[in-house]
C-alpha cells in the first residue's frame, strides 16, 4: 500500500478514502504500535498528497483529517482523565496515542488540545512519583496501573517533546508545566534522559522565544526575566550523581552553552537579562568557572575579568569579600582566585630575572660570529651512516646562543598562561602559586587597603562551608593561612580562630608559627598563649607545652611541678600541685594566680593520678564534680560496672572518640547478653573509623602526636580479639 501511495498518491487516496477512514477506529482500539506505525506512515503520505491547510484539498479528505483529530482528542482525554480501578492498559494506551501525536505533529499543527496534553503530563508525573518513591512491594501493586518506570519514563519524554509554544502561551498550562518541570528537576530519582529532555526543552524555549524574527531584543512572549532566572537556577541545582560520564558531559555542554549565551549574547538577549543571569545564576553557582573544558572555562572567565576593575585591591577584595565561594567549596577554588589576580599582569613584557639573581657573563658576545678558520675539534661518537653534521665547539656554542636568543624573546604570557592552566589541573600547583603570589600582592597594597581586607579575611576563614574540604590535602584554608603567615605586615587574627583552623584543617604547623610569633609580640595575651598550649597538647608536644607554661607561670609550684612531670616523678609532682591548690583555696596567693594556671594544676594532678593508676581517687573526684569523662575512664578499670550502667551511661554526653568506643565495647562484652559480641564488634569498627579519621587529621611529620593513637589502635585490636 505504501508503495502504491508513493507512485500514485492522489489516485489511491481518492479511490480508498472510505477504507482508510474505516481502519482508524480499530487501530486506536487495539493500540498496537506496529499498526500505529503503519497508520502514521499512511496518514503522512495522505497529508503530503493533500496538505490539511490547502484550499484544494477535497472535502472527503478533510473529513478524514477531522476524524483523526477527533480520535486523538477522544483517546487523549481518556488517558488524561483519572484512572478507574478496572483499567489496566493505561500505559499502552498513552504510549500509542503519544506515538500517533508525535508522528503527525509535523503536518497537523493543531492536532492536540494543550489542556489535554498538560493533563497527560500531570498524570504521568503522578504515576512516576508513585513508582520512584515506593518500595518494591508497593511497586508491584502499582503495576495494576499498567506502567513501570521504564515505560513511564519513555512516555514522559514523549509528552515533554510535544510541549510547544502553543501550549506555553496558555497561562494555566504554563503554570502547570513549570511546576512539573521544577518537581522533576528537584527529585533525586529522576532519570538522566528525562533531565536531558527537560534541558533541551527549556533551551529551545528560551532561545526561540528571544530569537524570533522581527521581535525586539528586549521583548519576550513566553517568559519574563525572573522566570528565565528561576528555570536556570533549577537547572543549576540538578543532582548529577546518577549521570553516566557521557550524560554528564552532554548536560554540561548544552547547559553551559545556554548559560553563556544568556550572559554574553548582546544581539539576542537584553542587557538587563544578561546582567541578572550573570549575577543570580553564574556568580551564585559558578558552573562556568568550574567547567572541565578549558575553552568554555576561559569564555566564562572573560565575563568575570571584564566585570571587575583592573587593580590588585579590587581583585583581592572580590576574592576575599565580595564573591561567595560556597558553590565551589568542594574543590580548591583558589585557582579561580589566582586567575583573577594573574589576569591583570602585563603579559607583553619580556621575562627577566630578578635584580638580585646570580648572573654570569654571556658565553657568546652579542653579534659576534665565531672564527671558522683553523682546525675545529670534532666529536668522535657520531654513528656511521648518520646524516647529522659533525658537532664542533663553535656549532655547539652557536646552537646554545640560538637557544638563549629564543628564550630571551619569551614574554610573561608564555609563562603565566600555561601555569594558570596547570593550576586548574593540579591543586598542589595552585596551592604553591597562591602562597607565592598572595604575600607579593599584600605588600603592594596601601595600609588602608590592608586594614579594609583584614576583617573580611577573618570572616572568610570562619565560613562553615570550608568543612567540605576538611579531609582534602591541600585545602583552601591551609593556603589562605599560609599566605597570611608569609605576609608582611601580618593582619591580626583571633587566636581561637587560628587554633580551630590548625586542628580542623590540618594546618598545625602554620597555626603554630602564627601563634608563636603572636606570643613573642604580645607577651600579655593570655588567649594566644592558651591557644598555643592547646595545640601543643593535641600534638602531644608536652615539652613544648611545659616550656610555654614555665615562661608565663606566676608561682614556683607550677614551674617545679612541670619539671617533675617532665622527668616522670609523678607522685612528687602530684603532691606539689595539690599543695598549690590548697594554698589557692586558703587565699595564700591573694588572687594573683590566673584562672588558667589553677586549671593547669587540676589537670596535671589528674594526669599524675592517671599515671599512678589511682582509679579510686579519680572516680571519687569524677563523682564529686560530675565529670563523666573521668568516670568513664576510671570506673571500668576499678571495675564498677553497676555505677557505670546506672549513673554514667544514661547521663553522659561525650564527644565521640576512639577511647570512648573502647570503653563502650568493653561494657557491651561485660553485659554478656545475646547481642553483646556483635554489638562490641560494631562499636570497635566505629572506633577504628574514628581513630583513622584522627590519624588523617594529624600532620605528616609528627611522631609524638601519633603515640596515643597507636596505643588506642592496640586496645581496639585487643577488644576485637577478646570478643572471639
Amino acid at each position: 500500500m505504501n508503495k502504491v501511495l508513493e507512485k500514485q498518491p492522489h489516485l489511491f487516496v481518492r479511490n480508498n478514502i472510505n477504507q482508510i477512514s474505516q481502519i482508524l477506529e480499530p487501530c486506536f482500539k487495539f493500540k498496537m504500535l506496529d499498526a500505529g506505525n503503519s497508520l502514521c506512515s499512511l496518514l503522512k503520505m495522505v497529508s503530503a498528497a493533500f496538505p490539511p491547510e490547502a484550499v484544494s484539498t477535497p472535502q472527503d479528505v478533510k473529513m478524514l483529517y477531522q476524524k483523526v483529530e477527533e480520535l486523538v482528542q477522544k483517546h487523549l482525554a481518556v488517558v488524561a482523565a483519572p484512572q478507574t480501578s478496572g483499567e489496566d492498559n493505561s500505559a499502552s494506551m498513552i504510549s500509542f496515542v503519544l506515538y500517533v501525536i508525535k508522528s503527525l505533529a509535523e503536518v497537523h499543527k493543531n492536532l492536540v488540545d494543550p489542556i489535554n496534553l498538560v493533563r497527560v503530563l500531570q498524570r504521568l508525573h503522578g504515576i512516576w512519583g508513585c513508582l520512584v518513591r515506593s518500595d518494591p512491594d508497593s511497586a508491584v501493586t502499582s503495576s495494576r496501573q499498567g506502567a513501570d518506570v521504564g515505560v513511564v519514563t519513555g512516555n514522559l519524554k514523549s509528552v515533554l517533546k510535544l510541549i510547544s509554544d502553543r501550549v506555553m502561551i496558555v497561562p494555566d498550562c504554563k503554570r502547570s508545566v513549570t511546576q512539573i518541570l521544577n518537581s522533576l528537576l528537584s527529585e533525586k530519582g529522576t532519570d538522566p534522559s528525562v533531565l536531558l529532555c527537560i534541558l533541551d526543552l527549556i533551551k529551545g524555549w528560551v532561545e526561540d522565544d528571544f530569537g524570533k524574527p522581527g521581535t525586539p531584543v528586549a521583548s519576550s512572549t513566553l517568559f519574563t526575566p525572573k522566570e528565565v532566572v528561576s528555570l536556570l537556577q533549577k537547572l543549576s541545582q540538578v543532582d548529577k550523581q546518577n549521570f553516566s560520564p557521557s550524560n554528564a558531559e552532554e548536560w554540561d555542554r548544552k547547559y553551559l552553552e545556554l548559560l553563556y549565551g544568556l550572559c554574553a549574547d548582546s544581539n539576542k538577549y537584553p542587557h538587563s537579562l544578561r546582567q541578572e543571569v550573570f549575577q543570580k545564576v553564574e556568580r551564585q553557582y559558578l558552573l562556568g568557572l568550574r567547567a572541565k573544558d578549558p575553552e568554555v572555562r576561559m569564555k566564562f572567565f572573560a565575563l568575570y575579568h571584564e566585570s571587575l576593575g583592573k587593580t590588585l585591591f579590587t581583585r583581592l577584595q572580590y576574592i576575599i569579600q565580595i564573591q561567595d565561594w560556597e558553590a565551589l567549596s568542594d574543590v580548591f577554588w583558589l585557582k579561580q582566585g589566582l586567575d583573577l589576580l594573574l589576569a591583570i599582569l602585563v603579559e607583553d613584557k619580556p621575562i627577566t630575572l630578578a635584580p638580585n639573581s646570580a648572573k654570569i657573563p654571556p658565553v657568546l658576545a652579542s653579534g659576534a660570529a665565531p672564527d671558522s678558520t683553523g682546525v675545529q675539534p670534532m666529536a668522535t661518537d657520531i654513528p656511521e651512516g648518520s646524516d647529522e653534521v659533525p658537532l664542533t665547539l663553535d656549532s655547539l656554542v652557536l646552537k646554545h646562543a640560538h637557544f638563549l636568543n629564543e628564550m630571551s624573546k619569551l614574554q610573561v604570557a608564555d609563562l603565566i598562561i600555561p601555569l594558570r592552566e596547570l593550576a586548574h589541573t593540579d591543586a598542589n600547583v595552585a596551592y604553591h602559586l597562591w602562597v607565592l603570589v598572595f604575600p607579593i600582592v599584600w605588600v603592594t597594597l596601601h595600609k588602608e587597603e590592608q586594614v579594609a581586607l583584614a576583617k573580611p579575611m577573618i570572616a572568610l576563614l570562619s565560613k562553615d562551608y570550608h568543612k567540605k574540604q576538611q579531609a582534602h590535602r591541600p585545602n583552601v584554608v591551609q593556603a589562605l593561612l599560609e599566605g597570611l603567615q608569609l605576609s608582611h605586615p601580618q593582619p591580626r587574627m583571633p587566636s581561637e580562630l587560628i587554633k580551630y583552623i590548625g586542628k580542623t584543617y590540618n594546618a598545625w604547623h602554620i597555626a603554630l608559627g602564627l601563634l608563636e610569633s603572636h606570643v613573642m609580640l604580645f607577651l600579655n595575651d593570655t588567649k594566644c598563649s592558651e591557644s598555643l598550649a592547646e595545640l601543643y597538647r593535641l600534638l602531644n608536644e608536652e615539652d613544648m607545652r611545659c616550656g610555654l607554661w614555665m615562661k608565663r607561670s606566676i608561682t614556683a609550684e607550677t614551674r617545679a611541678g612541670l619539671s617533675l612531670v617532665q622527668h616522670g616523678y609523678w607522685q612528687r609532682a602530684q603532691s606539689l600541685f595539690y599543695q598549690a591548690m590548697v594554698k589557692a583555696t586558703q587565699g595564700t596567693y591573694n588572687n594573683t594566680v590566673p584562672k588558667a594556671e589553677m586549671c593547669l594544676w587540676e589537670e596535671q594532678w589528674l594526669h599524675c593520678a592517671t599515671q599512678l593508676s589511682q582509679w579510686d581517687a579519680l572516680s571519687d573526684f569524677g563523682k564529686l564534680v560530675e565529670n563523666y569523662e573521668i568516670l568513664f575512664d576510671s570506673l571500668w578499670k576499678q571495675p564498677d560496672w553497676a555505677y557505670l550502667k546506672d549513673q554514667v551511661i544514661p547521663k553522659a554526653q561525650l564527644e565521640e572518640t576512639p577511647k570512648l568506643r573502647i570503653i563502650q565495647a568493653y561494657f557491651a562484652l561485660h553485659e554478656k547478653n545475646t547481642n553483646g559480641v556483635p554489638e562490641a564488634e560494631n562499636i570497635v569498627g566505629k572506633g577504628v573509623d574514628l581513630a583513622l579519621e584522627q590519624w588523617w587529621q594529624l600532620p605528616e611529620m609528627s611522631i609524638h602526636a601519633r603515640i596515643p593513637l597507636l596505643q588506642q589502635f592496640q586496645q581496639l585490636v585487643e577488644v576485637q580479639e577478646s570478643a572471639k
